[in-house]
């Protein structure tokens, strides 16, 4: 009996769903009770049409979801009569611009959400450890959304650089869609025989087997809605037997001009810390899928695969050479392009490791041609060695190579190695004797404490560091007879910043001190030797971690590498290249606009081919990992900004007097997420007032509903509120970022040393606080 409205007696009620690839919409009869998997069993029935529809799924575009779970009701859903479905193909095609430019169209589920599609993509590349990467738009500050404005219904601003956006917008509003139902035209049909014949040219389409509704309905029953052959097993990524698609041009990248990246690959030079925020909006949210955030099949916007988490998991020259290639390229642009600031000086040394990999990927016999007489000699003498004994040789010295660069990239650079490191300080711990007392670093350093208005006036004090706190004393005659020292700091979750110019000969140490009021106070010291800077830089550092000089081994690993890093900078008289030699080398392509500015590019490229003498004997594969650990070193490598307003707890109440000077303070603040610890900023300066560690992390959670990061820390302030600034339009997405910046980082430290461990996504999403997991 028909109750009108076309709905019936027993509750049934029909369902219009639009199949995307015939264009035609076709009415079922279902019913609240019935569930997803029935319901495109029904659909595949009544389309008729022989077709392996197993990829595909319901789309909900008013509620901008997918119907995935194919054991729930409609009722679960919330699907009433007057929904409107599509029927959508799962697996596409996807524009991407890699980290080096390059742009790749790769076939992905646009139904999976942004992790997995990383994940698939990452194993077509070739690339190990894809839970560090992920994708973006692209940033556009002509059309970037500001003031408090509204964005899409989802909380994301479309506008924020999809420069293609609208075209995409205009497109898909002016499909022709049949909405009368019935039966298949001859123009879907042309359409269906067009697709499959695309699908059999395209060898990168996975064929499966046609399939019959019944077969359909057996797979969507068991939950599996016919996955494409080409996604993978997270465990296979991550073993070194892993080789993937090891394509030359991914690990070798075309040179591009600096300009010519800024005016068709669409990088943007950053002026401002506020720009620099600007790009924690671009980031997609990891928890949903493409399609959830308006990233359709068929549309030309181009996402960005990009490296999200600079907390580097072992990074082997024998395995890596496409992740060491793409991490190079994206280090290299965001200095080119002035995301993080450095000195002329690292400038220029960076530019030198640049210029050597890119003479080696052009012309590796002149980049090594220039070798001294000794060196020749001596490999001479070499050749007189047989052969057993030089296989032996090589295969000893090239498992030590890997051993010792595993080892250096994990203790220096990286919290996603927490367990090898406790591991190998367990095993060092073993081997050394005894330690009765702990040694301490003492001598002659001159001391300035910065003030408002006055010049830079050096004292000279005794120093002497013992465990981690610095004390200072008038003389050496004071600290041997332990009298009353001057002053005294505790160094442990210090900031760490040289103030190093070799050609000067200015060695200085810029030091960021947590205070007992929970804020940073800055000292400057100035040493007066290179070894004397090496050394009180490695105790300074090791006493900032909280380690003391008992950790000798690690005292020696830090400062030979400090030494090291020293040797390298410094120019050389007599470089072995001249500047009239290289008329092809532009210099604007080597180093930032600012260093262009302050300095001609005769006396650049000079300065370039002094430092270049000290990295001439790099390999190619070589030169890119000394440019990114290189990069690793400078203070605020791989820092995300974020501009938000900010609010402490307080373990009293306020008096009506003070929170009236509360509400006329300004809240609005920038924050900075590291690999190791979370940093409250200077917006102007970008100076450092408070650190914290992820160690004093006690917990965070997330409010969605008035877009809050609130975090729980064993020190003061013991509770902080992070809100996005007004500043932004589209603040769920910078609240989202954040959330998965900070839990993504304590996600990656949870990374053990099995190397073929499989990668938990539920645990990601919890502990980045996404809705379905809250954190």
């Amino acid at each position: 009996m028909d109750l009108g409205h076309e709905i019936y007696v027993d509750g049934s009620w029909e369902l219009s769903i639009l199949v995307e690839d015939l264009q035609i919409v076709k009415r079922i009869r279902v019913s609240g009770e019935t569930h997803i998997g029935g319901v495109m069993l029904k659909l595949v029935e009544a389309i008729d049409v022989k077709l392996d529809w197993s990829d595909h799924g319901l789309w909900w575009p008013e509620r901008n979801c997918w119907l995935l779970k194919t054991r729930q009701t409609l009722d679960q859903n919330g699907v009433q009569a007057d929904a409107k479905l599509e029927f959508h193909r799962m697996h596409n095609w996807l524009r991407l611009q890699l980290p080096d430019l390059q742009e790749k169209e790769l076939r992905v589920n646009f139904s999976q959400t942004v992790f997995s599609v990383v994940m698939s993509i990452c194993k077509d590349l070739g690339i190990r450890h894809p839970e560090e990467l992920s994708l973006k738009r692209r940033i556009d500050t002509a059309d970037f959304g500001l003031g408090g404005g509204g964005g899409g219904g989802d909380g994301y601003a479309y506008s924020v650089g999809t420069t293609k956006s609208s075209r995409f917008s205009s497109m898909r509003r002016s499909r022709s869609i049949n909405r009368n139902g019935g039966n298949d035209t001859m123009d879907s049909r042309k359409r269906l025989s067009n697709n499959r014949r695309s699908d059999a040219f395209n060898p990168l389409v996975p064929k499966a087997p046609s399939m019959t509704a019944g077969t359909f309905a057996l797979r969507k029953r068991s939950g599996q809605p016919g996955e494409s052959a080409n996604l993978m097993s997270p465990m296979s990524i991550n073993s070194l037997a892993f080789e993937g698609a090891n394509e030359s041009y991914l690990a070798n990248s075309p040179h591009v001009p600096l300009q010519t990246a800024l005016t068709e690959k669409g990088l943007q030079r950053l002026r401002s810390n506020t720009e620099r925020a600007m790009l924690s909006v671009t980031w997609l949210d990891s928890s949903k899928s493409l399609m959830e955030q308006g990233v359709r099949p068929g549309c030309e916007e181009e996402l960005l695969l990009r490296f999200k988490y600079f907390a580097f998991y072992d990074l082997n020259i024998k395995y890596d050479a496409i992740r060491i290639n793409q991490i190079y390229e994206q280090v290299k642009w965001s200095l080119l392009t002035e995301e993080i600031d450095c000195t002329d000086e690292e400038m220029m040394l960076l530019a030198a490791l640049q210029l050597q990999a890119h003479l080696q990927a052009n012309d590796p016999q002149r980049a090594t041609s220039s070798n001294s007489g000794a060196a020749a000699s001596a490999a001479a003498a070499a050749a007189t060695v047989t052969e057993e004994d030089t296989a032996a040789d090589d295969e000893i010295d090239a498992a030590l190579a890997d051993l010792e660069m595993s080892l250096m990239s994990d203790a220096h650079y990286g919290i996603g190695n927490l367990s090898r490191q406790q591991s190998e300080q367990q095993h060092l711990q073993q081997k050394q004797p005894e330690v009765r007392e702990v040694p301490e670093l003492s001598g002659y350093l001159k001391f300035f404490k910065p003030k408002r208005f006055t010049l830079k006036n050096y004292k000279r004090y005794f120093f002497a560091l013992r465990d981690t706190t610095l004390y200072l004393y008038p003389d050496q005659a004071a600290a041997s007879q332990m009298a009353a020292f001057v002053e005294s700091f505790n160094l442990k979750n210090a900031e760490v910043v040289p103030d190093l110019n070799m050609t000067t000969r200015k060695f200085g140490i810029r030091l960021f001190i947590l205070t007992q009021s929970g804020l940073m106070q800055e000292v400057w010291l100035r040493c007066e030797t290179k070894d004397q800077y090496a050394q009180w830089v490695a105790a300074i550092s090791l006493a900032s971690r909280g380690k003391t000089l008992a950790s000798k081994s690690l005292y020696d690993s830090e400062l030979k590498e400090t030494l090291t890093r020293l040797d390298m900078q410094a120019p050389r008289p007599q470089p072995m290249l001249t500047v009239d030699s290289m008329p092809s080398i532009d210099v604007a392509d080597f180093v930032a606009l600012r260093c262009l500015k302050k300095h001609k590019s005769r006396a650049l490229l000079q300065g370039i081919l002094e430092r270049h003498a000290n990295v001439r004997s790099l390999n190619l594969l070589e030169s890119k990992l000394e440019y990114i650990r290189t990069w690793q070193r400078l203070p605020m490598h791989g820092v995300a900004y974020f501009l938000v307003n900010y609010t402490e707890s307080r373990s009293k109440p306020m008096t009506f007097s003070e929170f009236r000077k509360e509400r006329r303070k300004n809240h609005d603040a920038l924050f900075g997420v590291a690999f190791n610890r979370i940093m409250r900023l200077d917006v102007q300066t970008g100076d450092i007032l408070n650190t914290w560690r992820y160690q004093e992390l006690a917990s965070w959670t997330v409010n969605w509903e008035v877009m809050s990061f609130r975090l729980t820390l064993n020190r003061p302030p013991h509770e902080m509120t992070l809100v996005p600034s007004p500043f932004f339009a589209s603040r769920l997405s910078v609240c989202k970022t954040l959330a998965e910046m900070v839990g993504g980082y304590v996600f990656l430290s949870l990374r053990k040393p099995d190397r073929s461990q499989e990668i938990n996504e539920q645990m990601f999403h919890r502990l980045t606080g996404s809705r379905d997991h809250q954190a």
